[in-house]
């Protein structure tokens, strides 16, 4: 059973850790938020000009500008793990009784719990937006649906690599790097590149970019144990 004690004071030492991606994050969300609301604020321009539907490919892309800002938001968390491993607090906690499933879920839940935080903002800022511009309502749940499942899974994969993956961390100039977050970020590039290029498919390839996503955290949650060795979270 976690404590959820042992979550909160993760969540808050993270952000104090590092507070960098927390502005970038901001950054990254209030970005999205415009961008997906462009296609309301334009001027209406004739078919044969532009035939391609704007409010839809605009729209799509919240859903990957969002889910990047979820793995940006939850990196201090990444990075205090490997902090704390390097540093021999995890040793310390597993001598208290702790076991890796404990400690596992606890970093996990404090991640997705700030990127769950993040994406509520954002979706009650584009929501807001889309509304107040009449456009957009046909699309609106479905853009949130996608933008959640693919947000939070990015996030419990990438937590999920940053644990097995613990033993290839190293600390440069007092930097840590975390291998996993860049294969997270991987997870998202189709969902932002694509509907640029085929913006007819743009939906479907979100769609099923979000369920390849959610497939492979699912994945990854389930093989946690034999991913997560005990050995793995000691200096």
């Amino acid at each position: 059973m976690v404590d959820m004690g042992i979550s909160r004071i993760i969540m808050k030492r993270s952000v104090n850790l590092s507070k960098t991606y927390l502005i970038i994050s901001a950054f990254v969300a209030v970005m999205a938020i415009g961008i997906s609301s462009l296609s309301y604020i334009l001027p209406d321009m004739p078919g044969e000009q532009i035939p391609i539907d704007l409010q839809a490919l605009f729209s799509v892309l919240f859903v990957g500008l969002g889910s990047m800002t979820a793995i940006l938001v939850a990196t201090p968390v990444l990075l205090l793990f490997v902090y704390d491993k390097n540093n021999g607090v995890l040793e310390y906690l597993l001598s208290t009784g702790m076991n890796q499933s404990d400690l596992f879920r606890s970093y996990l839940e404090a991640a997705l719990t700030l990127a769950g935080i993040a994406l509520l903002a954002e979706a009650l800022g584009y929501t807001v937006l889309a509304l107040y511009f009449g456009g957009g309502t046909a699309l609106l749940p479905i853009i949130l649906a996608l933008t959640a499942v693919m947000g939070l899974s990015t996030v419990a994969f990438t937590t999920v690599l940053m644990m097995a993956f613990s033993s290839l961390q190293k600390q440069r100039v007092g930097a840590n790097q975390p291998l996993g977050i860049g294969l997270g970020v991987m997870l998202v590039f189709p969902s932002l590149l694509i509907p640029q290029i085929f913006s007819s498919i743009a939906l479907n390839v979100v769609s099923i970019n979000a369920a390849i996503d959610a497939a492979l955290a699912l994945m990854a949650f389930l093989l946690a144990g034999r991913l997560v060795k005990r050995e793995k979270l000691l200096p």
